[in-house]
């Protein structure tokens, strides 16, 4: 099933100052987080973790016995983090996974997406009451974040969504590259359906690229990651031209663009 995304806000902090957040939150409520309906919640984090076997051991299918493994790595990203998010039952233990929190961190702060998305069965599937549940979670999150003196900016949902939390007048990304005339100041060949292709994958690349954060954060990583057919330079360029037209950011996803020279005005 696919994840159906609730609430999207930026931490301004790193990944590890988030995940100290929400240590200090295990810590202060052992029982679990009470959201509205008195239900109480648990998080945990997903690490990625890469099993090395004894050299005598080879792989079998079926499973390898705990004694094969030689020593367990982790392979977490340093710069992203995932937590489960479950309902405690009585016994003091998750009896339903309501979804999931995944967290990016960028120049500007940590993007923490929350998606009503059960783990695979027999465990529970997203519906309407997940969706409510992990939007009072959020709220939880970021009430707790300020009362640490750290504020968290809520951002527009994705699109899959259907909806935005915060009702927001100001020009969109969307709006501003459909304004041809002001664009073509900034870049001489722009084109709407181009503009429109780089900020799609920009997101994409973005969550792909901190996954092993191999390469440099930029056109490069934007082109190799992002499934589009753009050369580096061609998204380069229209970077320049988005942050010239004050696009500072996709779905809070800061641009990762700077100018060396006034003469990128016109390219």
């Amino acid at each position: 099933m696919a994840p159906i995304m609730v609430k999207r806000i930026k931490y301004p902090g790193t990944i590890d100052q988030f995940r100290n957040l929400l240590q200090w939150l295990t810590d202060r409520h052992r029982e679990g987080l009470a959201v509205a309906g008195g239900q109480l919640l648990s998080f945990c984090e997903e690490r990625k973790r890469l099993f090395h076997l004894h050299s005598d051991v080879t792989w079998d299918p079926r499973g390898v016995p705990p004694d094969a493994v030689e020593w367990v790595e982790d392979v977490t990203p340093p710069s992203r983090g995932t937590w489960l998010i479950g309902r405690l039952g009585p016994d003091g233990r998750p009896d339903r996974w309501y979804g999931r929190m995944e967290a990016y961190e960028g120049p500007s702060g940590v993007v923490v997406e929350f998606s009503a998305e059960g783990p695979p069965p027999p465990y529970s599937d997203a519906d309407a009451s997940a969706t409510s549940v992990l939007r009072e979670f959020a709220k939880r999150i970021t009430e707790e974040a300020a009362y640490m003196g750290d504020t968290c900016d809520v951002l527009q949902l994705h699109a899959t969504s259907g909806e935005s939390e915060v009702p927001d007048d100001s020009p969109t990304p969307e709006s501003r590259i459909e304004d041809v005339d002001t664009m073509k100041e900034y870049h001489r060949i722009y084109s709407v359906e181009t503009a429109r292709e780089i900020l799609k994958a920009i997101p994409i690349a973005y969550r792909e690229w901190s996954r092993n954060e191999l390469d440099q954060w930029g056109p490069g990583a934007i082109c190799k990651h992002g499934s589009i057919n753009r050369s580096a330079a061609t998204i380069s360029r229209y970077l320049g031209a988005f942050e010239r037209a004050g696009i500072k950011e996709v779905d809070g996803i800061p641009i990762p663009h700077r100018f060396r020279s006034q003469n990128h005005k016109k390219q």
